[in-house]
């Protein structure tokens, strides 16, 4: 056979390939409710993915997709859906991505899912993997993400959802359970960023941001909404505040949480650091309470407040440097000694000609005071903490998946003809050389 037939014959074999995979796709588009059934080779069926259908394997998006109503929804296991950076936008009605009754899900990549009533909704899900995807929306009522029974064990990571709208959700948690979310942003300004029922539990969230400000993380949360309060009520008397604030509502008599919060070093700059201490909001009295069981790692920069069963907003505050003498001089275990004055202060300070420094100089014994707990009571002294005790088990997983059956047969095709293509030419220039010297 001489070059130019070898040549020939390639590009026939190539070609029929192509045409292949392509009638793989034609066949697959049925009517009313689409179906895509193949990823093309070279992703070639990008271009036929719209609103309306049901995947039933893999699928790659080459372009922004405009929705009325509900745009795609995962009709089979396994299969993978890679936004390549393109937007899902809505009309303000319908869900963006449907995931309901299939599991190993991998949904990843996408640029905005825009303007959908909810953005993504998970039911009867488990063992998925969602990752780098933003959610958006201006309207009210909207929900960004949804997981709504039996959303088991899956892991979601680089989330970003943004709602401007009033009652919003940034995050449903309905009968979900044993769920990771790592480096999940949300921002639901006048609405709830997450809402947890009574049925989900075990769900944990690490570097949990949110509307920008607080980082959280925890693993321990039952039944209540977590929002951000830009309205706080006004800091205890002669003490200064960490920018946080937060409002835990409860949907249960049974409620809790336990959470640690990231601070930066600019936050305490100006604090004695043994004098900071979560605190809960007494609506009722209109006063700061301190949480006793709340502890500072300052070599992590975090926060942890311990169990929390009484709900309402909670903020975090200090003693400013400028005010203090040095607690050494005081004697006894720093953070001892705060705590002791911070339980007198706010009665001392109601008293006419209060002086902050003269209240400091007065020896207090903090086992004398009724309630005092025992990590900060305790009459040993306890050895500084260096590493923050954990709050969130949960690390988005983000993996690449291949091609799906079709196209892994007609790439492995195509490399068996080009290197056999490869290996006949060699063996036609050999021969070809041999017969000239000859």
């Amino acid at each position: 056979m001489d070059l130019k037939k070898s040549v020939v014959l390639l590009f026939a074999a190539v070609l029929t390939l192509l045409l292949l995979n392509q009638m793989f796709i034609i066949f697959s588009l049925t009517g009313g409710a689409s179906t895509v059934s193949g990823q093309a080779f070279l992703m070639i069926v990008s271009s036929s993915i719209s609103c309306g259908m049901t995947l039933t394997n893999d699928a790659v998006l080459s372009e922004n997709i405009i929705s009325s109503g509900d745009c795609i929804t995962i009709g089979a296991d396994n299969i993978v859906l890679d936004g390549r950076g393109f937007n899902l936008t809505g009309d303000g009605t319908g869900v963006g991505i449907t995931i309901n009754g299939y599991n190993n899900v991998t949904l990843k990549n996408f640029g905005m899912v825009d303007n959908f009533s909810t953005g993504v909704y998970f039911n009867n899900a488990t063992n998925s993997t969602f990752y780098n995807f933003s959610i958006n929306s201006d309207y009210e009522d909207a929900k960004g993400m949804t997981l709504e029974g039996n959303v088991f064990n899956n892991n979601f990571s680089d989330v970003d959802i943004t709602l401007s709208g009033d009652n919003s959700r940034g995050l449903d948690l309905i009968s979900s359970a044993n769920n990771s979310f790592s480096s999940v942003s949300i921002n639901s300004a006048a609405g709830v960023e997450v809402w947890s029922t009574n049925n989900s539990f075990n769900n944990s969230f690490t570097n949990l941001l949110l509307e920008d400000g607080p980082n959280i993380a925890f693993s321990q949360m039952y039944a209540l909404t977590i929002e951000v309060n830009n309205t706080p009520p006004a800091a205890p008397a002669s003490l200064s505040a960490l920018p946080y604030y937060l409002t835990f509502n409860n949907l249960s008599a049974t409620s809790f949480i336990d959470f640690n919060i990231t601070y930066t070093n600019e936050d305490i700059a100006n604090l004695v650091y043994e004098s900071i201490f979560a605190y809960h909001y007494n609506d009722s009295a209109e006063s700061w309470t301190i949480l006793g069981n709340s502890e500072l790692f300052i070599y992590d920069n975090v926060i942890s407040t311990g169990l929390i069963n009484s709900f309402s907003t909670f903020g975090f505050f200090g003693v400013p440097s400028t005010t203090t003498t040095p607690a050494i001089n005081h004697g006894g275990v720093a953070r001892r000694f705060w705590y002791a004055h911070l339980f007198k202060l706010p009665e001392e300070a109601k008293v006419p000609g209060f002086n902050f420094t003269t209240s400091l100089e007065k020896e207090i014994i903090p086992e004398d005071i009724p309630g005092c707990p025992e990590n900060i009571c305790e009459k040993t002294e306890e050895k500084e903490k260096t590493t923050a005790k954990p709050a969130g088990i949960g690390t988005g997983l983000a993996f690449a998946q291949g091609l799906n059956n079709t196209g892994s047969i007609i790439v492995l095709l195509m490399i068996i003809i080009l290197a056999s293509y490869l290996i006949y030419m060699v063996r036609y220039i050999i021969k070809k050389k041999i017969r000239k010297v000859n």
